[in-house]
């Protein structure tokens, strides 16, 4: 069982401001784990609502170190250690999370954890027997990454913040699933992001099973991202959907029969072990 809970919608630092939308990432859950992904502002909150139990989280994935990606980092990992009483749960980031003077990340909150991973280029990581992961470049104003992960016959691929990039997108294949950060509607591209136009070319050459579209920003929002999404899907003839706050999907039912990279295979790659 795989399951994608959105805890918030919407990116950038003028929507993350207005809240016109929710923020805080997403969660996704499997019957071992619940992966918080990118929790930005409102992150905590949101996990209430959606009534998810802050002591269920079992790992936090950070992918760089922007406030809409990171803010709630440090009260999700107090709530998950009991103010670290208990040392528990994976923290997956890249070397920048660490520089503690210019990170969301508080110092003392690093050995609350069982096991930190660093993500580097070209390494990929097994967390556990049912878990594994791969990070994905990005081009974006920060360095960081896009992930990619695996989950028994199911590839996820995340795509962070990132302009488009041939280079990037031949990373997305293979998989069954793609999340897309995509910041503004059409063909309206600012540097370091996503944009429609750009979601049509990248489903175009990998042919997902499903695309899931958020971190909206105010022009995207403004145009309405479901309107996007149904060109979209027009246009590539694919499952598209524009996310929205507080959706829960199971995207098994929508990939599980395709051809993709498989939990299996990774393993068999990969030499790291997993956490006892």
């Amino acid at each position: 069982m795989v399951k994608i809970i959105f805890l918030g919608v919407a990116g950038g630092r003028y929507a993350t401001s207005k809240q016109l939308l929710e923020t805080g990432g997403f969660v996704i859950k499997t019957n071992e784990r619940t992966i918080a992904v990118d929790p930005g502002a409102g992150a905590l909150v949101n996990l209430a609502k959606n009534k998810i139990d802050i002591e269920e989280i079992t790992d936090i994935v950070i992918t760089h170190n922007h406030v809409d990606h990171c803010s709630d980092v440090n009260v999700l990992i107090n709530g998950m250690t009991h103010g670290g009483r208990i040392k528990k749960g994976t923290l997956i980031a890249n070397e920048e999370l660490f520089d503690h003077e210019n990170s969301c990340l508080m110092k003392q909150h690093v050995d609350w954890f069982d096991r930190i991973v660093k993500l580097e280029k070209g390494k990929q990581v097994r967390i556990s027997n049912d878990f594994g992961l791969e990070p994905i470049e990005t081009k974006h104003s920060i360095s960081g990454f896009g992930i990619k992960f695996f989950f028994g016959n199911l590839t996820i691929a995340y795509s962070s913040d990132t302009e488009f990039s041939k280079n990037i997108v031949g990373q997305y294949k293979g998989s069954g699933v793609l999340i897309l950060n995509v910041m503004r509607p059409r063909d309206l591209r600012v540097a370091g992001h996503l944009c429609s136009d750009d979601v049509e070319t990248i489903i175009n050459e990998v042919r997902p099973k499903l695309t899931l579209m958020t971190h909206f920003g105010i022009k995207m929002i403004e145009a309405n991202p479901l309107y996007e999404a149904r060109r979209i899907q027009r246009n590539t003839r694919s499952n598209v959907v524009a996310a929205h706050d507080g959706l829960i999907l199971d995207p098994e039912s929508y990939s599980a029969d395709g051809p993709q990279s498989m939990l299996s295979e990774f393993l068999a790659s990969v030499k790291d072990k997993p956490i006892e």
